[in-house]
């Protein structure tokens, strides 16, 4: 076989159509694919779990709500519910039904809590990333986080206070 009959091979080889790629291997269909799942898997997770929570807290309204507007009915006059809701019962009622379970400072702490804990979490990584650059990423997510819990918690308290509501459920609270 002389040196212009290998050439000329090598050219038609060269200029025939592709054929079809060969199957993937489990292994690079796994490496293909893990990375798409997992996080996915997460993120439905997580709206799952959110949706649970809050399709339990609309089961416990709604029973609450369903158990006082039952009470209410009962009381059949004006004078009967003046005389119940001079009880301490009946103010500890009516003051839960005013508050239909929104104890506002309590929901400001727990968003304060969550802000200083992603923010401690994310100086963590700040901290990691002296030893591995792969924590920025991680770190700023938890710091952004964490302050936009902390100016949520802000806001949250400013307009509370501004609209009356920490006075009113201070006032609700104490019978008064």
């Amino acid at each position: 076989m002389g040196l212009s009959t290998l050439g000329v091979s090598i050219t038609l080889l060269l200029q025939q159509p592709p054929g079809p790629p060969p199957p993937p291997r489990p292994e690079q269909l796994a490496a293909t694919l893990i990375p798409i799942i997992v996080p996915l898997g997460a993120f439905t997770m997580i709206v799952l779990l959110a949706w649970v929570k809050h399709r339990m807290n609309e089961a416990k309204l709604r029973t609450q709500s369903e158990a006082q507007r039952q009470l209410v009915e009962k009381v059949g006059s004006g004078k009967e519910l003046s005389e119940f809701m001079e009880t301490e019962g009946g103010r500890r009622f009516f003051s839960n039904f005013l508050a239909a379970d929104s104890n506002i400072q309590r929901q400001i702490e727990r968003t304060i809590r969550a802000g200083v804990i992603l923010i401690c979490a994310g100086l963590g990584c700040v901290a990691l990333l002296v030893r591995k650059a792969d924590f920025f990423y991680p770190a700023v997510i938890l710091i952004s986080l964490g302050a936009g819990f902390l100016i949520a918690a802000a806001v949250s308290l400013r307009l509370s206070k501004k609209w009356g509501l920490i006075q009113q459920e201070q006032r609700l609270s104490q019978g008064g």
